[in-house]
């Protein structure tokens, strides 16, 4: 038996090293816990008054303890080197039930295909080319109205994330022009109302084109 073990272990060196190289997958992520304490006294709170008027109001103060929504999980395949998969999912919400468990919302979902040296299509689920140049930063996002504290929700610079086509141009050191084909319904109010007695019905839209430089 030991015999037939150690002749299925050199066969199995002989094929790792004959085969060619296989595809790559990496599993990674990263946890954030936010601890901090929040004081407000009344003065500076939404409708607060001046100090010694008569107000239903009072100061307010809170230990929070929780896992931002920048929290997540990220997985990456890849295949010969121009083909490859990329997802993620942040765990974490602006909400939490009664059971104190967080939500989870995906946050990438896309593949590409590398055609040439200079040249690569994506598709799926991410930023845009142009979300660099539109950061915010969202900033207390567990609280009321958003206290706009370094807290939770503390390193969000994405202008968002949309289903979308991309076409990347490679132009060696100088960089590289991206130009993507963005959901329009994405991110949007709802179109307008119909005349009374009415339907309405979008037929087309043409989509955003978000473009930006590397």
């Amino acid at each position: 038996m030991k015999k037939l073990f150690v002749l299925g272990v050199a066969a199995l060196l002989i094929v790792a090293f004959t085969v060619p190289a296989m595809a790559k997958v990496k599993l990674g992520g990263i946890i954030f816990t936010d601890v901090y304490y929040m004081t407000r006294d009344k003065e500076n709170m939404a409708g607060g008054v001046a100090k010694g008027s008569t107000t239903n109001e009072d100061d307010w103060s809170a230990t929070e303890i929780q896992v931002p929504k920048i929290t997540r999980f990220k997985a990456r395949w890849t295949n010969e080197h121009n083909v490859g998969m990329y997802i993620e999912f942040g765990l974490g919400d602006d909400t939490y039930g009664e059971s104190g468990n967080a939500d989870a919302s995906l946050r990438h979902a896309y593949g590409w295909w590398d055609a040439s040296p200079s040249f690569r299509i994506m598709a799926g689920h991410s930023t845009t080319p142009f979300s660099p140049l539109t950061p915010t930063q969202i900033v207390g996002e567990f609280s009321e109205g958003g206290l706009h504290i370094i807290g939770a929700g503390y390193g969000e610079f994405y202008s968002g994330r949309f289903p979308q086509l991309r076409f990347v141009f490679k132009f060696g050191d100088m960089g590289k022009l991206g130009i993507a084909l963005v959901d329009p319904q994405k991110g949007t109010d709802a179109a307008p109302a119909a005349e009374p007695g009415t339907t309405a019905d979008n037929d087309s839209t043409i989509p955003r084109i978000d473009v930006g430089l590397d």
